[in-house]
């Protein structure tokens, strides 16, 4: 299998060095190549690849890498513009709970002083009725006081009869 140098590396073999875009010549043994794959220094060249002059296909393999980094690029550009529109909308429905906050604030504050007034009704309306209990009270004795009475009917309107 073919291997192409994606990052500088050496040969412990042989101790020869080898630079980025380079065909790995010797091939290295399957477990080297696994290291050395695993270490990002390494790539396998597709089987079908076609030799360039020279006998190396790192041209096409660098060619076919800087394609997929454009690619990527252009989806970190997407990415970016996406996190713009979240972050706006993020900053326009903060905004909004923020105003129905100070709403629900101002409701509430406006809730409490209604619920303060009513109990302040409620306590008038007691102090009403008690009063008119003693009004009706004071009317009854003062009603019967001009006659001579102590309050009230003496029970000459039942019987019809006068009391000598």
């Amino acid at each position: 299998m073919r291997y192409l140098v994606i990052s500088a590396c050496e040969d412990v073999r042989t101790g020869k060095e080898f630079e980025a875009g380079k065909e790995f010549l010797p091939e290295p043994d399957a477990d080297q190549a696994q290291r050395l794959v695993n270490a990002g220094c390494l790539r396998l060249i597709d089987e079908n690849a076609p030799d360039l002059p020279g006998g190396s296909d790192a041209a096409v393999v660098i060619a076919a890498l800087r394609r997929e980094l454009a690619q990527g690029g252009e989806a970190v550009v997407a990415l970016n513009a996406r996190i713009a529109e979240t972050t706006e909308q993020h900053t326009s429905l903060l905004a909004e709970f923020q105003a129905t906050y100070e709403r629900m604030t101002s409701a509430e504050a406006r809730v409490s002083e209604l619920e303060a007034r009513l109990a302040d009704g409620e306590t008038a309306k007691a102090r009403i009725v008690e009063l008119e209990a003693q009004l009706a009270a004071v009317d009854q004795k003062t009603d019967g006081a001009g006659d001579g009475s102590t309050g009230g009917d003496t029970g000459a309107a039942k019987t019809g009869k006068a009391k000598a």
